[in-house]
């Protein structure tokens, strides 16, 4: 009886996992190109993870220590030309910047939220793509650890912040779409 009264409990965990397995259903029957390769563990995370059509678009790409694409990142700084991981750096750097200051805040308001915010960070700066553009779509990944915000919410309390914030926010938004509009980096 009392499993059956926290139905909302067990509904709440089983729809996470049943999200996932519907998209891997979508991309077996509409997509097919769900193939799950078990020869080690980190080819099965990627062909669960990532879609092997993928290669069309990326070829070289993979989960690495994060240290190989940083040092890889910051070897193709020196390359003319190359702002694109310029940006993908800065914008990764404030999503760890955001982690270092407002850690303790997540952790005093959920210690699952640091947590989760530290697990994608790493997730994130662990995908490599190529020695061209090593971190190609760092700040959409980062994005993943939104909890990162939360600490932002809480200091934007007082009414000059939040101006503050949203004359932030609306420079990003600009920012970005100049950048999606000239087609030349897309986080």
């Amino acid at each position: 009886r009392n499993v059956l009264r926290g139905w909302r409990t067990w509904l709440s965990l089983v729809l996470v996992p049943g999200g996932y397995a519907l998209w891997l259903a979508y991309r077996a029957v509409v997509i097919q190109d769900l193939v799950i390769n078990t020869s080690s563990l980190q080819t099965l995370i990627y062909s669960l993870l990532i879609s092997p059509s993928a290669n069309l678009v990326v070829k070289v790409q993979g989960f690495v220590w994060p240290w190989v694409p940083i040092r890889a990142a910051f070897h193709s700084l020196q390359r003319p030309g190359l702002w694109a991981t310029a940006l993908d750096l800065i914008f990764g750097g404030l999503a760890l910047g955001l982690l270092l200051w407002g850690g303790r805040a997540l952790w005093r308001l959920r210690p699952s939220y640091l947590l989760h915010s530290v697990v994608m960070l790493l997730v994130s700066f662990a995908y490599y793509t190529g020695p061209n553009y090593p971190y190609m779509g760092l700040p959409r990944h980062c994005l993943l650890a939104f909890p990162l915000v939360l600490p932002l919410a809480l200091w934007t309390q007082h009414r000059s912040r939040q101006h503050l914030m949203m004359l932030l926010g609306l420079m990003g938004l600009t920012t970005l779409l100049f950048f999606s509009i000239i087609a030349t980096w897309i986080p």
